[in-house]
């Protein structure tokens, strides 16, 4: 189901759920954008780069690949090779769009379905903060029915608190948008 990630998802001395300002799960710019992805595909550094000045003041974006349409109707598709973020695209958002906060996928994961024979480099672009990724790590929101938002004229804010048990490194999400 929808989950948020932790930065300790993937980085053991960084914050977990409970550490991570109540803030910090509240949005007031969220966007969506659509890049239509199949079976297997990734989100790319183009498909991006393509909408740019539509980033710049967006603290929550929400990627619908399609994938969502998915979920009831062919669950075992769904987890199949799903739609991902590529690795060179979570580094770009994360490093020129200081107002983002978040990231929410439609699909089960940001990273590709064999990503844990490659150490799951999308997880790591988003979350990791080491000396060669020292800006300020992204919240990750997976498994997100992004659909009903296609129909929403503007979105005023979302609210996507999670259960903030001690020390977990990630935890089940409800989302909230506040619509018009």
């Amino acid at each position: 189901g929808t989950h948020v990630d932790a930065p300790r998802h993937f980085d053991a001395p960084l914050p977990t759920i409970d550490e991570i300002p109540l803030e910090d799960f509240y949005y007031t710019h969220p966007l969506v954008l659509r890049v239509p992805k199949k079976k297997g595909e990734c989100v790319t550094l183009e498909d991006l780069q393509n909408v740019e000045a539509r980033l710049r003041s967006c603290d929550l974006l929400f990627l619908y690949t399609g994938y969502c349409e998915l979920r009831e109707g062919h669950p075992d598709v769904f987890v199949d090779h799903f739609p991902y973020i590529a690795p060179e695209a979570a580094e770009y958002l994360r490093e020129n769009f200081p107002a983002l906060k978040a990231v929410a996928l439609d699909s089960i994961s940001v990273d590709a379905q064999d990503a844990g024979e490659r150490g799951f480099p999308t997880h790591h672009a988003f979350l990791e903060k080491s000396d060669a990724r020292p800006q300020r790590t992204l919240l990750l929101f997976e498994d997100v029915n992004i659909h009903p938002l296609l129909a929403v004229e503007k979105i005023d804010a979302v609210c996507a608190f999670p259960i903030r048990w001690k020390g977990l490194e990630g935890a089940p999400v409800s989302m909230v948008a506040f619509v018009q």
